[in-house]
């Protein structure tokens, strides 16, 4: 990649950033509009805008190397919506890791093996199934909906990007 498209896929990020908080600025009342919205379930361009390695503290894939990616979710009618999505190197999720990669147009053969190109992720496109996604917050012990991706699609004939 070179030195411009780094600076390209840094301002589309900064972009989708403006929407995040720091540590030192009023944060707005939820109430005010500035929740995020909500997609309906179905099939959805994406851009992941940010990409950060880490690692799985919690749960069963714990000490598991992950990214945690931050998508750029939107459809033909440019509705749109940005959240995270985590990829887990683990054997148990490693097939969702390579459907993403497949959606983003790397060569995934089944039955192979396969070596990501991790410096192309940040402002890669693709397609995804969407779902809303119903939980019970610890914080508040009350119903909420938020998207997440089901499943990344393999890239279709008339895929369009952003």
């Amino acid at each position: 990649m070179t030195d411009e498209e780094r600076k390209i896929l840094d301002e589309q990020a900064d972009e989708v950033m403006k929407d995040f908080y720091d540590f030192d600025e009023a944060l707005p009342d939820p109430g005010d509009g500035g929740g995020q919205p909500l997609l309906p379930a179905g099939n959805y361009h994406f851009q992941v805008v940010k990409m950060l390695r880490g690692r799985q503290e919690k749960g069963k894939c714990a000490g598991a190397k992950s990214v945690e990616l931050t998508i750029k979710v939107s459809d033909d009618e440019q509705n749109s919506a940005t959240w995270k999505e985590l990829l887990i190197l683990h054997r148990n999720t490693i097939f969702k890791v390579r459907q993403f990669f497949l959606s983003i147009g790397q060569e995934v053969v089944e039955g192979k093996p396969f070596q990501p190109d991790w410096n192309a992720v940040q402002g890669a496109t693709g397609e995804a199934e969407v779902e809303i996604n119903e939980y019970t917050s610890t914080k508040d012990n009350q119903q909420h909906q938020n998207n997440r991706v089901k499943r990344w699609l393999e890239p279709s004939e008339n895929f369009e990007t952003f």
